[in-house]
């Protein structure tokens, strides 16, 4: 299963990525970055992952 990394963009740019300053690693199970997304707020950068984490829960939940 893929996990992620919080990063920030004062941590990745030298400007502020256009407002996109929150953001997600997603890795591999290797630990190597896969995608990056960035958003404006901490909260859609946590919908974002509160979406992934329940399509996972989905994908090994048997259908009835």
């Amino acid at each position: 299963m893929n996990s992620y990394e919080l990063v920030n963009a004062e941590d990745c740019f030298d400007d502020n990525n256009e407002g996109l300053i929150f953001g997600i690693h997603w890795l591999d199970d290797d630990g190597n970055v896969l995608d990056c997304e960035w958003f404006k707020t901490k909260e859609s950068r946590q919908e974002c992952i509160d979406r992934w984490y329940a399509n996972e829960q989905d994908r090994f939940t048997p259908e009835q």
